[in-house]
């Protein structure tokens, strides 16, 4: 590999607009993007970013190579619409991307309000040599109002393979916001992409490597399959002393969980995650919002499936 393939992309944020830069071992620095703009991902040798248009209504969704080939052009590859009124409130911002052979499935909405609620989304399909398709309007009945997307492909006997698009839509699961939720339960519907059907769902909603908690256990979606994988069981959470994870503690009234899982990595087989547990202060209140103190955080590995564990630090 290259000196000149070996680099890292920065982000800063020091003045006032974004700037997103390729850094080379020598020093070097190629911007790829800045002023405002809305991070999406990398697939291939791309970034892709978006930047919203004059009033927030709509978003321009743009891919820059990393390193600087092809006489380092932008292109632009799309424009993707919210509601008009959502536009009044905030604006557009990406939601979740999937990179998969077809293009780039993303959802997009408005952050909103005080709890910077998500809401009046949409997902679009979009062309990786330019060009969209509309797979969920913004301004439709079922827009969305959780910005996590999720595709299954399930494998046919004859070799086919199916594919189905998860979103949630609808008021029946509330305050689902930036800082908040990693999955709902309700509201969830699957967008058959074949047929372009869409229906009511029981399918937990997540992105792969959220964390879900199931009746005290811990689970993640490994890949497209759509099986959630176990990573601690309730037993095993019971033996390591945290018996209440995923659960409300209603001593505190906390309205979520008191020990949760504050992060998780799956590398090679392997999960490694984090224990918080925390305790509802009202001294740290912030208006409504319940403020809290941190009792311990401690952090494990394991190699799923085999029911061991190794603390490997703990504060």
């Amino acid at each position: 590999m290259s000196e000149k393939e070996q680099a890292l992309v920065v982000y800063d944020y020091s003045g006032e607009d974004s700037v997103y830069e390729t850094l080379y071992p020598d020093g070097t620095r190629v911007t790829l993007a800045d002023g405002d703009v809305d991070y999406i991902g990398i697939y291939g040798y791309y970034m892709y970013y978006g930047t919203y248009l004059g009033d927030g209504q709509a978003l321009e969704v743009y891919k820059t190579r990393l390193d600087g080939m092809g006489g380092g052009a932008t292109e632009l590859l799309a424009t993707v619409y919210t509601t008009e009124e959502a536009a009044s409130y905030g604006y557009i911002s990406a939601g979740d991307a999937i990179f998969s052979e077809e293009g780039l499935y993303l959802s997009y909405g408005v952050y909103a309000g005080t709890g910077i609620f998500f809401s009046d989304g949409g997902v679009s399909l979009i062309d990786y040599n330019g060009g969209s398709r509309t797979l969920v309007h913004a301004d439709s009945e079922q827009e969305l109002t959780f910005a996590t997307i999720y595709l299954q492909e399930t494998e046919n006997a004859d070799g086919t393979t199916e594919q189905t698009l998860y979103y949630q839509s609808g008021d029946s699961y509330s305050y689902v916001g930036l800082w908040n939720d990693d999955w709902v339960t309700q509201g969830v519907y699957a967008l058959d992409l074949d047929s372009g059907e869409s229906t009511a769902s029981t399918f937990t909603l997540s992105g792969i490597g959220d964390v879900v908690f199931d009746n005290g256990s811990v689970c993640v979606l490994l890949d497209e399959s759509g099986v959630y994988t176990e990573i601690i069981s309730t037993a095993q959470a019971q033996a390591l002393g945290y018996s209440g994870i995923g659960t409300e503690d209603s001593e505190y009234n906390s309205g979520s969980n008191t020990v949760y899982i504050a992060d998780l990595n799956i590398i090679d087989g392997y999960a490694y995650f984090t224990v918080a547990e925390i305790l509802a202060d009202s001294s740290l209140n912030v208006g409504w919002r319940q403020g809290y103190r941190c009792v311990s955080m401690r952090r494990y590995m394991t190699e799923i499936g085999s029911g061991e564990f190794t603390l490997l630090n703990e504060y």
